[in-house]
């Protein structure tokens, strides 16, 4: 089985060595200290999501103690039983991978490069369980997901305190409160980041060896860029998520200023820091020169049938592309515009070459006729 294949790859330096590793996903987390959001905070969230859910702790876990280090059970499979079902899957690792990969992009990402909306907007859930919010999921399961928790209750509640000491060296102290802001960034999403930059220039986004010389560009990319680094702010990717200042009188959110608290969020240091670098993302269009054909057969049958040539026993194809092919030259003419143009400008758009017109030689206009009906010579 598989653990046998493990044993005979480990136990064979050779094969080791052969073995080339891909990044499948990546999570990036900041602690923030005295940084405790609301459910009411939802509001000045402008993020892609379109699925939220807050959760909020139960009486017992509030009043926890830290516990000796491994009394308790992982704290996700202590939760109560109401909670069964609820996406908190927010500090475990996703064990579908393949299928994420392999399955078609999560529609909910379909819009992330259109406009922000604010997190309390549809979707947004309140989970009762206490009066303060342990946690906020933003797109949970889906190749790019948030979450916001307070990781102080969590470690309490699953016996982490030697985590204790790596907030402590960063200035934490015990009284302070204490919220994780976490990204996950899944296989589809890298996919087509690597389109937008190219194979070669986006190498780094297979590579999880190269993958850690970027984490700043993969923050960046969810959180949006500080301001001193974003010299184009009017243009540039704002973030897949942002918490922002409402302004009196400015309905618009979009237009609302970041909070300098997310400021800090975006500057987040993920080792030797150098500024980050703008991504967006595009799908890979494949376009199919057979595919193409039989849809545009498959309309011809749908056109027919609406024009109602359906009743006809001698229809052919032919007569139906010279139907359309005159509707279209009227179009064209009515629109004054060129066929051959039209060509050249969608390979353009493509990337292909196009020859030069000869000087001064345009395509000679058509002469207007009227629309002739099917069966005309």
């Amino acid at each position: 089985g598989v653990r046998q294949l493990v044993r005979e790859m480990w136990s064979d330096a050779q094969a080791f060595y052969a073995l080339t590793f891909r990044l499948s996903q990546l999570h990036l987390a900041v602690d923030v200290a005295n940084f405790v959001p609301s459910p009411a905070d939802l509001d000045r969230v402008l993020t892609h999501s379109k699925v939220k859910a807050v959760h909020v702790p139960s009486v017992d876990d509030e009043g926890a103690d830290f516990p000796a280090v491994g009394s308790l059970e992982d704290y996700l499979d202590d939760v109560p039983d109401e909670w069964d079902g609820l996406p908190l899957d927010f500090f475990l690792d996703q064990v579908e991978i393949a299928e994420l990969d392999e399955g078609e992009d999560d529609d909910e990402e379909e819009e992330d490069l259109g406009d922000e909306q604010h997190a309390d907007d549809e979707g947004a859930t309140v989970y009762l369980y206490g009066k303060r919010a342990s946690g906020f999921t933003f797109s949970p399961g889906s190749p790019l997901s948030a979450a916001w928790y307070n990781k102080e209750l969590e470690e309490r509640t699953s016996g982490k305190v030697w985590m204790r000491e790596i907030h402590q060296a960063g200035g934490w102290q015990v009284h302070m409160p204490l919220f994780r802001v976490e990204l996950r960034f899944m296989r589809p999403i890298m996919r087509e980041m690597q389109n937008t930059l190219g194979k070669d220039a986006g190498a780094w986004l297979d590579d999880p060896w190269q993958a850690i010389q970027h984490y700043h560009d993969f923050w960046a990319y969810g959180v949006g860029l500080p301001p001193e680094h974003d010299l184009a702010p009017d243009v540039t990717h704002r973030g897949w998520m942002r918490l922002t200042l409402p302004q009196a009188g400015d309905k618009t959110r979009g237009r609302w200023p970041t909070d300098p608290i997310w400021h800090i969020i975006q500057r987040a240091d993920f080792g030797s820091y150098t500024p980050p670098q703008a991504l967006s993302r595009s799908k890979l269009i494949v376009h199919d020169a057979v595919a193409i054909d039989a849809e545009i057969y498959g309309l011809l049958r749908l056109r027919s049938v609406l024009h109602g040539r359906h009743e006809e026993t001698t229809l052919t194809l032919s007569q139906e592309l010279r139907a359309f092919a005159n509707e279209m030259e009227d179009w064209d003419e009515t629109k004054n515009r060129d066929y051959t143009e039209e060509v050249r400008e969608k390979a353009r758009s493509l990337g292909r070459g196009v020859p030069m017109m000869p000087a001064n030689l345009l395509p000679p206009k058509k002469p207007y006729q009227r629309k002739r009906k099917l069966g005309e010579a």
